[in-house]
């Protein structure tokens, strides 16, 4: 294969929207044929995922064995390849360049000219065209010494070696994945079979619901399901959902199941029996195929009292999905051993059902027939000022068809959706349109 059609980015730390367009560029050369290879210092868990399949990971802190430094894993994977024409995208690069010359050709690639809106595909897709154009034309990197950088490998430096091959190789599972188009579609098949029990079961006992969040914003604008979303949303007055817990219990169908818990989450998940999906949340079993069903809690009207509400049940939810979490990779840095020690004290001093306690407390704290506000609070995936709304806003609701039947949303369905989405109407970029990440699935 010519260099040319096989290259090797050499990945620099970058702000998250130059990290962006360059994850479309490199994906849209991978997906035209290219063999594109990812070399990284480290995760970067919000993007990752984004990768196009094709896209090959060199991740410089792999756990292989007897190779105790970033530079003995460079020489490793340079070794490994055929050769390839490496994009070198930070300058201060010397003494890699030394090891990639024995065998590669390099060039040199400013990593600013990535800064694009790309929010505007059709720019960034005409930008990274004309990028790829004039990558051939840059002159190669020479290097008048080129072979392995000479190292003294201390007895110290040895054992922390170890210890991080342990810690990768555990972490290794950790590897966000994209559904493939078959797996977004029975999942959601297998969501709209949920939606339509939990719809029967509310319309038979008169429980108020409303879809919600890109279940919604599917409804406006796709008549059903947003293309590349693969669950349902759907929020409940707290008096109507713990109804509806209640009532399930019962009432559910066989092929269904409402967990005890959804720990670290302050809502629950109606399940399809005999699934799995595998997150970097751990929980308990069933976590399988779901719908997510959020309460809606009353919120204070002084703005002082929410910002107290808000802190609160930030505080919490952190410590409840701390507790949940996997021990991170133990490096010997002092962000990481901070974080690694946070986790282990959270693990240890508390429990599940206290913190869960004092969450439910805190989001109820406010609940009362007078109140003038509402707020979804589990998770704070948005703003708390984003997730209040008038009461008038929700209100008895409307309908809107939602893959060929009409389901409940709220009375004041745009003013939600502008709140959350601004421009709804508009598609997310090709690099945006991803499922939830997940580490694997099995129906």
């Amino acid at each position: 294969m010519d260099t040319s059609k096989r290259l090797v980015f050499m990945i620099p730390n970058m702000e998250s929207d130059e990290y962006a367009f360059f994850v479309m560029f490199m994906s849209r050369l991978a997906e035209e044929g290219m063999e594109i290879y990812a070399m990284t210092d480290k995760k970067n868990a919000k993007f990752d995922y984004r990768y196009s399949p094709k896209i090959k990971r060199l991740p410089l802190n792999a756990p292989i064995k007897g190779r105790y430094t970033r530079y003995q894993v460079l020489d490793y994977y340079v070794n490994q390849l055929e050769e390839s024409l490496f994009i070198i995208l930070k300058e201060g690069y010397e003494k890699e360049l030394r090891i990639i010359s024995q065998k590669h050709k390099a060039i040199y690639l400013d990593h600013t000219l990535f800064a694009s809106p790309v929010s505007n595909e059709a720019f960034a897709k005409h930008q990274s065209d004309a990028l790829y154009e004039d990558l051939l034309d840059l002159p190669l990197l020479e290097c008048s010494n080129p072979g392995m950088i000479e190292e003294k490998i201390s007895l110290i430096k040895r054992l922390k070696g170890l210890i991080r091959h342990y810690e990768e190789t555990r972490h290794l599972k950790y590897t966000y994945i994209q559904m493939t188009d078959e797996e977004v579609k029975k999942s959601q098949e297998l969501a709209l079979s949920m939606l339509w029990e939990f719809k029967r079961i509310c319309e038979k006992y008169k429980l108020r619901y409303y879809l919600a969040a890109g279940s919604l914003l599917g409804a406006v604008r796709h008549g059903g399901f947003i293309p590349w979303d693969d669950d349902i949303d759907v929020t409940m007055p707290r008096k109507d959902y713990e109804k509806f817990l209640k009532i399930a219990k019962k009432e559910l169908d066989k092929r269904f199941v409402l967990p005890r818990s959804n720990f670290p989450y302050g809502f629950q998940r109606m399940q399809v029996r005999g699934t799995n999906i595998e997150r970097y949340v751990r929980q308990r079993k069933p976590h399988g195929i779901f719908i997510d069903i959020l309460p809606l809690d009353c919120a204070p009207t002084k703005k002082h009292d929410k910002r107290l509400h808000s802190y609160e049940n930030d505080r919490l939810i952190d410590l409840m999905f701390e507790m949940s979490y996997p021990m991170p990779v133990l490096a010997f840095k002092r962000d990481n051993i901070h974080k690694w020690l946070k986790r282990l004290f959270v693990k240890i001093f508390y429990s599940k059902r206290c913190l869960m306690k004092k969450w439910k407390k805190n989001a109820t704290r406010y609940d009362s027939p007078i109140a003038t506000e509402w707020v979804c609070l589990p998770g704070m995936v948005y703003p708390y000022e984003k997730e209040c709304f008038p009461i008038k806003y929700w209100g008895e609701g409307t309908t809107l068809e939602f893959e060929g039947q009409k389901v409940k949303v709220m009375c004041e369905w745009e003013k939600y959706l502008i709140s959350h989405y601004g421009d709804y109407t508009e598609e997310p970029p090709e690099l945006l349109r991803r499922t939830h990440p997940l580490f694997s699935i099995k129906f």
